[in-house]
């Protein structure tokens, strides 16, 4: 009876083991209790960032009709803008990944795949800010795509999925540049 009860706490102390290393080492596995994981991004990366968004948001202030009508694209603009200010680029603290947060991330690559469409067919533009609108649309749907494959991980290690997570953060950072170039030729033109 005694050997029964240590092999039985043997067992139960391993499989306590076992599934503490699967939820470090594979955070979005079926096994996994907490289905996250913490994103650290590059705090020089961050502060970089956060100062072009700082500067962008000054250019596109100062851009402001005070009062008179705004036309589509300083309206959007606004909107687009949201996507680029999300906590976990802006944050230079480690911040939680779950599937909630993918799945609210790719929501906002959804909204602005659709204003950019709409200001696509809706607007025009010189030939270099339609190139750089045609780039930010493809950016944002390649970065739809890794979100889903971020989704889908369901066996990637918690270095693999951070991995992911940093690619997918600077696709942000390039999708913004692609966004102010945009902004700035559409400027050109005002």
């Amino acid at each position: 009876m005694r050997k029964n009860k240590k092999v039985m706490l043997i067992i139960l102390m391993t499989l306590v083991i076992f599934m503490s290393g699967v939820n470090w080492m594979y955070p979005f596995s079926p096994f996994s209790i907490k289905k996250s994981f913490s994103y650290l991004a590059d705090p020089l990366v961050v502060e970089q960032y956060r100062s072009e968004v700082d500067d962008f948001k000054k250019v596109y202030g100062s851009s402001d009709n005070g009062g008179e009508k705004i036309d589509l694209t300083m309206d959007r603009v606004k909107y687009i803008l949201e996507q680029y200010e999300q906590i976990w680029i802006m944050s230079e603290e480690p911040t939680k990944v779950s599937q909630d947060s993918l799945d609210s991330i790719l929501f906002e690559l959804k909204e602005v795949r659709k204003l950019t469409i709409e200001l696509t067919y809706e607007e025009s533009y010189n030939e270099n800010a339609k190139d750089f609108l045609r780039m930010m649309l493809e950016k944002n749907i390649a970065l739809e795509e890794e979100v889903h494959v971020l989704k889908d991980s369901t066996f990637h290690s918690y270095i693999t999925l951070s991995r992911q997570m940093g690619n997918l953060h600077m696709g942000f950072i390039q999708s913004f540049g692609l966004f102010t170039s945009f902004y700035e030729e559409y400027s050109k033109a005002m």
